[in-house]
């Protein structure tokens, strides 16, 4: 997971009005499919800025635009949360 977490993470763009010291934070849900492409992905926990949760969509956006993830070590293995915080910038 950490391999997708750091690819995806990389795809993120903090937008401007914000900075890295901002306790913000956001938790995307996404599904993989056995050949690591991203299938489907959501809001989990809203950070209740909707310019923030965009930031983190449109990054997974991006990483399943880009090409498939590394494939999932097993089926229960499908399912992700992953959660965006500017300390992670």
């Amino acid at each position: 997971f950490r391999q997708i977490q750091s690819i995806i993470q990389r795809n993120w763009t903090l937008p401007p009005q914000f900075d890295k010291q901002q306790s913000l934070r956001v938790v995307v849900f996404f599904r993989l499919d056995s050949g690591g492409n991203i299938q489907g992905f959501h809001i989990d926990t809203s950070s209740g800025n909707p310019s923030y949760d965009a930031s983190a969509l449109n990054a997974v956006q991006k990483t399943k635009q880009s090409g498939p993830l590394p494939t999932p070590p097993k089926p229960s293995m499908q399912s992700f949360t992953l959660t965006f915080h500017p300390q992670n910038m």
